[in-house]
């Protein structure tokens, strides 16, 4: 098992998987698994640009690393959303320290807020 990594308390029959506290997944054998980028809105399917967020490739599945981490590390998720504290738009800062659980109304709100931000830094821009 990596060094300061944490086991997993995953669903959905993922087990013997970890996580670290910087957003790495680690497959049982102490392996660091390759995120890839989410293409075109929540899913994988589609194209498009990445929205940020990122998933890994365990069995069958796809799961997103910030839902991951935010689990391994004792995060209540179920029926909740795992929001990113920073004002990154992409959504791939997936460390601990950045994950909380929340509402979709909550999420809805952070989206809306961020898109405020953006909106109003792009209108002060020197031309």
């Amino acid at each position: 098992m990596p060094r300061k990594a944490i086991p997993a308390k995953f669903t959905d029959g993922i087990s013997g998987y970890t996580a670290d506290r910087e957003g790495n997944i680690f497959n049982p054998d102490g392996k660091k698994l390759k995120p890839t980028p989410v293409k075109g809105g929540t899913s994988n399917a589609g194209g498009g640009t990445s929205t940020g967020h990122m998933k890994v490739h365990i069995g069958d599945k796809f799961p997103f690393v910030h839902r991951l981490v935010a689990a391994a590390f004792g995060e209540d998720i179920e029926g909740k959303e795992v929001l990113h504290n920073d004002d990154q738009k992409n959504g791939s800062n997936n460390k601990r320290s950045n994950l909380r659980a929340g509402t979709r109304a909550e999420n809805a709100k952070d989206r809306k807020r961020l898109r405020e931000k953006m909106a109003s830094a792009m209108t002060q821009r020197p031309k």
